[in-house]
């Protein structure tokens, strides 16, 4: 949540609670298990494609400001 709040783009494996934080492919990449070639494609294609780095960051960003104390309080009073 850090990195994204930060805009920089996530990659993460793709177990428990990441996946609420991290929409794959919208807000970041999740890669499934501890497969080291799965964790190369994924850290590669953020490397070698910037503009879509830069994107990834930037929804993150978005996606982490949802997460606010007020946001959260405010859920948590509805529910």
């Amino acid at each position: 949540m850090e990195a994204q709040a930060c805009g920089r783009p996530v990659v993460a494996t793709d177990v428990g609670g990441l996946r609420h934080a991290v929409d794959d492919g919208a807000t970041g990449l999740l890669v499934p298990g501890h497969d080291p070639h799965e964790w190369a494609k994924a850290l590669g294609s953020v490397l070698d494609d910037r503009e879509a780095a830069q994107w990834l960051g930037a929804t993150g960003a978005v996606h982490a400001a949802t997460f606010s104390w007020s946001n959260t309080a405010a859920s948590t009073l509805r529910a």
